[in-house]
Parts: structure tokens; sequence; C-alpha cells
């Protein structure tokens, strides 16, 4: 299952190019940008930490850093954007609109802490921080939770591939 989505070329990536990709890959998903998601590289990147390839404090912090790097620059975005450019995306996504909808709703209800536990739901996990610098939440607080939240998520993820990942090669 895992080779059809193509972990064996991943891992070849993350041996070839180790830090550095796996950097840029979780910057740009946290920016929302289209590619290869954290669910597909944190489990390799679990693989290659069973392999004795990869130190898991290394692929950590590297994933923690391009996550945080790539929510702060999302919510930037919103922060100095707002909702002119949500309107401008919801027009050309009805999807985008819901899930910014929703995920406002969630926001007003939940407030700081929202950011921490949409960091579980995909889609929404990176989309939470536009909303967040759409709302102007204090950055400290935008920072601190989505930190805890991308910390559990990649963990769990390496975990995942770790434990069950090399089974599926």
């Amino acid at each position: 299952m895992f080779n059809d989505l193509g972990l064996e070329k991943i891992i070849n990536y993350l041996e070839i190019y180790d830090n550095y990709f796996l950097f840029i890959i979780m910057y740009l998903e946290h920016l929302n940008f289209p590619g290869l998601p954290a669910g597909l590289i944190m489990p390799a990147v679990g693989i290659l930490v069973s392999q004795g390839t990869m130190p898991m404090i290394r692929a950590m912090l590297i994933s923690l850093m391009g996550g945080v790097l790539g929510s702060i620059s999302l919510y930037a975005i919103g922060y100095h954007f707002g909702f002119p450019l949500l309107n401008w995306l919801s027009g050309k996504s009805k999807k985008t609109k819901k899930t910014a909808d929703k995920l406002f709703v969630y926001f007003d209800k939940y407030g700081n802490k929202s950011v921490l536990f949409v960091r579980f739901i995909p889609v929404a996990r990176t989309i939470i921080s536009f909303v967040a610098g759409v709302a102007k939440l204090n950055i400290m607080d935008f920072v601190v939770n989505s930190a805890i939240g991308i910390f559990i998520w990649n963990l769990v993820l390496v975990g995942l591939g770790y434990f069950f990942g090399y089974r599926f090669l």
C-alpha cells in the first residue's frame, strides 16, 4: 500500500537530501502548498529513524522548525492580507470557504487552543494558520500552540513509520 504512494522514492530523497528535503517539505506543507503531505513524509522519516539512518531528535527538530516557520509565514499572510485574500480564495474554491468558515466558528468557540487542537485534523491543520492571522491571534500564543500541535502530530507519524512502516517496504 505505501509503495503505491511512492514511499520508497520519498525515503530515497530523504537519504540523499536529508535535512533540507525534510525542512522544505514541512515548510511548504504548513504554508499550505500542495505537494507531499506530512502523512507520507513523517512515516518515511520514522522508517529511517528505525534503521538508524536519521537520528530521532534531529528529525523532530527539523520537521518542527519547518512546520512552525511555514505556519508563521501563513499566519503573516492572513494577518496582513486578511479578509480580502480570504474572499478571493473562497471565490476560487467552495471547499476553502467551507473549511475557513468552520475554522472561524471553532476559533471563536475555543480561542487560542483551537490552533493546537486543529493541528490533528487533515486540511484544516494548515489552514488554521491563515485563520489565526486573519483573526489577529497573539503571535506568541499562536507559535506556542502551533509548535505543540505540530510536534505531537509529527511524533505520532514518525512513531507509525518507526513501528509499522518497514513492514510495507
